[in-house]
């Protein structure tokens, strides 16, 4: 599952709390690209092709 979200803290600890047995967990900030995306709301190439790189964003 992948999840996107403004606060990773506060996802984490509310996951946890109605999860407590949840494990292999990885959290990942953004880089540069989707960074510049979420700011300019423009689409990366691979979404207007609808190809997917497989890695979380």
């Amino acid at each position: 599952m992948i999840l996107r979200c403004s606060d990773s803290d506060g996802a984490i600890r509310a996951l946890l709390e109605r999860h407590p047995s949840a494990r292999d967990i990885e959290i990942t900030g953004a880089g540069l690209e989707e960074a510049f995306l979420e700011l300019t709301g423009e689409e990366s190439e691979d979404a207007e092709d609808g190809a997917s790189a497989g890695s979380p964003r």
